[in-house]
């Protein structure tokens, strides 16, 4: 098993509760838009901090 499968799950397994909560919450989801797209900004400089 490659890093980049265990990646691919922990990435669904952080994306499966979310999309639980944003369809059983209507009243939030304005509230985890903004934040989805705040915090997207760190996993996009990962990779500078992650050492290949």
């Amino acid at each position: 098993m490659t890093y980049h499968y265990v990646w691919l799950g922990w990435s669904i397994g952080f994306l499966l509760p979310w999309l639980t909560l944003y369809a059983t919450n209507p009243p939030f989801r304005p509230v985890m838009w903004r934040v989805s797209l705040v915090t997207a900004g760190f996993g996009l400089t990962e990779p500078i901090f992650v050492p290949e």
